[in-house]
């Protein structure tokens, strides 16, 4: 990881971590596009700003992908995965105009954890005895709900037992302080979360430990792969930045409430903005594990008319993406694309 030379009137902006892949989806790109000229255009107004990319290592998924590619889940074979993976996607990200100061990979910071752990975030990392419930059969741990009676993976009835683990204490009220501090973009955003939150318990514990193979250690605990990666802004230093800009798509129970749960308040996010996902021609979320032939459409067109198109609408609504609709539209993508080219040319940089 770069070191950074951050100042309290910089910017940092935060996307959810990105899953290791072989290849970046059209999902992906679309993300990673809003938060790019974000970042770019924030920079030509004269705003110092930082854009880190986060590598999502750690978890089952990676696992998941070896066992479909026929190969078994050894430390060889997974540091050859993730090593082709990013090199791959590094070159995807420059196809594409994507540009990022630098990045960190949630696999490789066990010792920036522990740092964490025995100073700012003692409150976090709590061990003790606690109900955990989870599968006897297949080891697999299903937090503290004591609503869960069949393990999801294996199909055997769940146990709730005290015993000792890794956990943080969660309180409503403390969440919700959290959202108050926050602006955010829609105003939906804001709704959507506190309804989440009001659903759960006024007090419970959070379970930071998860049986996964490919995931970090602490005191003998193997961490929860979700809390690994959303703890990547605090290894970050986050509260050092005056503004704190976390941008992305329908992950807003799945990453801003644990963001707030796991991240003390001065390292949690000071603006939330929640863009509208990619849609294929099906109106179904577009993702990389069923890729739409009709893309392979789009292998002659130059990746700056796909990023036009991607530009060229309100964020806050979901987009379709459709290939033969930008082979028919590439003449007006290219007078966008050459517009937004000539808009950030530094001459028309002033005060204004």
């Amino acid at each position: 990881m770069k070191a950074l030379n951050q100042t309290i009137n910089s910017e940092l902006i935060i996307m959810a971590p990105i899953q290791i892949k072989p290849h970046l989806s059209m999902g992906n790109i679309y993300d990673l596009t809003i938060i790019d000229f974000y970042s770019k255009a924030r920079r030509f107004a004269g705003i110092k700003t930082t854009l880190p990319f986060l590598w999502n290592i750690n978890g089952k998924p990676l696992i998941n992908q070896l066992e479909r590619l026929g190969n078994k889940s050894t430390p060889t074979n997974i540091k050859r995965f993730i090593n082709v993976s990013i090199k791959t996607i590094e070159s995807e990200l420059q196809d594409h105009y994507l540009n990022f100061d630098f990045t960190i990979r949630d696999d490789l910071i066990p010792k920036e954890l522990e740092n964490l752990a025995s100073k700012k975030y003692k409150t976090t990392f709590l061990v003790g005895e606690v109900l955990v419930n989870e599968c006897l059969s297949c080891q697999n741990i299903f937090g503290s709900d004591p609503s869960i009676l069949v393990c999801k993976v294996c199909g055997n009835k769940t146990i709730l037992q005290k015993r000792k683990t890794l956990f943080k204490k969660i309180k409503k009220l403390d969440i919700q302080s959290k959202i108050n501090l926050i602006k955010f973009f829609p105003s939906s955003t804001k709704t959507e979360l506190e309804s989440f939150n009001d659903k759960l318990p006024d007090e419970y514990n959070l379970i930071l430990e998860k049986k996964r193979k490919n995931t970090l250690e602490y005191k003998g605990f193997k961490l929860d792969p979700r809390f690994v990666a959303i703890m990547l802004p605090a290894i970050l230093n986050t509260s050092n930045y005056k503004k704190r800009v976390w941008i992305h798509g329908d992950v807003i129970k799945k990453f801003d409430y644990y963001s707030l749960c796991y991240l003390n308040k001065e390292d949690c996010p000071t603006h939330i903005v929640s863009h509208g996902v990619l849609q294929g021609i099906n109106t179904q979320k577009l993702r990389w594990q069923n890729i739409d032939s009709t893309i392979s459409l789009l292998d002659e067109v130059d990746n700056k008319i796909i990023r036009a198109y991607f530009l060229k609408f309100n964020i806050a609504r979901d987009r379709t993406f459709n290939p033969q609709k930008i082979l028919q539209d590439t003449k007006t993508l290219i007078k966008l694309y050459v517009k937004i080219g000539r808009t950030l040319e530094e001459r028309n940089l002033d005060r204004n």
